[in-house]
């Protein structure tokens, strides 16, 4: 249970998940390289999770949300979580460097991301978003790697880029349900620079902006049939109108929107690959 609460394994499958869609969308498979891949991938953003938890263990303390997690409820010491995150980040880096020194290098540089630069900064800047968004973009990028795929391709960029402004709205939205929270713990938040409303139309801007951006697909080289863009039309629209129901409706409800966004990414990523294997 300790483990299950360290490694948060619902967002190191949500990791996995999009370093396989980059693996799919590649012309080769190759099922050892794919379990590598993954079992690496899973491992390393669970070892990524651990050191999170041990990096912020003082702020976990101060939040509710937060204060029941592994370290501050003295379920495990801080030492001992650090050696657990150490030998699953170990473990993932070797699977990793089995499958592909490419997807190797790239989940060194995600964590580097992840822990050494985005995590530090979230006390200090708003502008943290930045480097944490782009963690979101890497997952991709190392799936297509691992399947011999060049990185600057035009196809693996479309994901990793609509990744990246997935992860804008997602993050910001997390903030504003758990604002109060966060800002008593001494993190840097939107809310501490707009408006409660305007944090809402920011995000709902963030979120049609990532909807658009789907649209661009033939000037990253990719062609859907006719059946996956009107499914892509249909998909963006129901998206759109949610979101704005669950932004802007009274009462309000942030959460909904919060699942809503990354249900869209969800969906939209599967169609993708569906795509890749109709054509």
């Amino acid at each position: 249970m300790v483990i299950h609460q360290l490694i948060r394994p619902r967002l190191s499958l949500l990791v996995t998940f999009s370093a396989l869609i980059g693996y799919l969308l590649s012309d080769s498979f190759d099922p050892v390289t794919a379990g590598l891949l993954m079992g690496g991938v899973f491992f390393l953003s669970a070892g990524s999770s651990a050191l999170n938890q041990y990096q912020e263990r003082e702020l976990d303390a101060r939040m509710t949300r937060t204060k029941n997690r592994p370290i501050p409820s003295g379920l495990i010491t801080p030492t001992g979580a650090g050696i657990a995150a150490l030998g699953l980040l170990f473990s993932g880096a070797t699977l990793l460097y089995l499958s592909s020194t490419a997807a190797f290098w790239l989940g060194l540089i995600n964590i580097a991301l992840y822990n050494g630069l985005y995590t530090p900064l979230k006390t200090k800047t708003l502008f943290s978003i930045i480097p944490g968004a782009l963690v979101g973009a890497v997952p991709p990028l190392m799936g297509w790697s691992a399947a011999g795929g060049w990185l600057l391709h035009p196809n693996i960029l479309f994901v990793a880029f609509f990744m990246f402004l997935w992860q804008i709205p997602h993050f910001w939205l997390l903030i504003t349900i758990y604002g109060k929270e966060y800002e008593q713990a001494g993190f840097s938040t939107i809310s501490q620079h707009f408006s409660h409303q305007q944090v809402k139309r920011i995000v709902f801007i963030w979120g049609i902006l990532t909807s658009f951006f789907l649209f661009l697909f033939p000037l990253f080289q990719l062609s859907f049939p006719l059946t996956v863009i009107a499914m892509l039309v249909v998909t963006n629209g129901l998206f759109i109108a949610l979101f704005y129901h669950f932004l802007f409706s009274r009462p309000e409800n942030l959460f909904s929107a919060f699942i809503a966004i990354n249900s869209f990414m969800t969906v939209i990523l599967v169609l993708i690959v569906v795509a890749r294997f109709v054509i």
